[in-house]
């Protein structure tokens, strides 16, 4: 495999490339702890900041650290504002408390972010009573009980019925099914835009910690700011580090 290199575009249009020697000089530490900084009203902070959440559990002889913390911070309605390495990536975060579980959620930092105020947004319009009472009636009539169980990923179950399909092969070549007509990316239609500035995120996806949409929580913590990450053994399972 060749050497790792990316662009980091410093002016519009124009990149510097970067080398593996590069990511190495500002390589960081993977302390496993989670370094609270600050703790905020939960009410402060812009919701789009939050975009990944990962279950914390205790540690043995963590028990009363964790009820500690996770309590203090349901009574005083407050998030701990913390930094965080995985692998060598940092990481701003919160740690707050979700129904008796300590949550430490991913944030985006401030200069991450796209600014609202130069998206080409329509300014004050006068609509028409007629034109809002049926949108008013559209949003009525599709209003319903929140329930994430209805929501299914059909990306995952294509895939896993692919994997599925060439198990069952025996590694054959398995006949390939005609593809749908495409339907119109509405995307565009609409001007949807990702709140994230161009060129701003750009670390690694981490594979440490399974993300809190799961079942099993593999973030261990064991005292107000220890955490130890499990990672993965190439054969598919999970083990502690640290």
């Amino acid at each position: 495999m060749g050497p790792n290199r990316q662009g980091y575009e410093y002016e519009k249009g124009k990149y510097v490339v970067l080398k593996d020697e590069d990511f190495e000089r500002v390589d960081l530490e993977a302390t496993q702890t989670v370094d609270i900084q600050d703790f905020v009203h939960q009410e402060e902070i812009d919701p789009i900041f939050f975009y990944k959440p990962y279950y914390l559990e205790r540690q043995k002889g963590g028990d009363k650290a964790y009820v500690l913390l996770r309590d203090a911070l349901k009574d005083s309605g407050k998030v701990g504002i913390a930094k965080v390495v995985i692998k060598t990536r940092e990481y701003l975060a919160g740690v707050k408390p979700e129904d008796g579980v300590l949550v430490l959620e991913l944030m985006h930092f401030a200069d991450e972010l796209a600014d609202p105020g130069k998206l080409h947004i329509p300014k004050k319009i006068e609509v028409g009573k007629r034109e809002m009472n049926m949108a008013t009636t559209l949003i009525d009539s599709m209003s319903s009980k929140w329930n994430p169980e209805k929501y299914k990923d059909d990306y995952r179950e294509a895939l896993l019925e692919v994997i599925e399909e060439k198990v069952e092969a025996g590694g054959k070549e398995i006949e390939e099914k005609p593809k749908k007509a495409p339907q119109a990316d509405q995307s565009d239609r609409s001007g949807f835009r990702s709140a994230e500035k161009p060129g701003a995120n750009w670390r690694e996806e981490d594979g440490d910690c399974q993300i809190a949409q799961e079942t099993e929580a593999t973030c261990k913590e064991s005292s107000v700011r220890w955490i130890g990450f499990s990672e993965d053994d190439g054969e598919g399972n999970r083990r502690r580090r640290g």
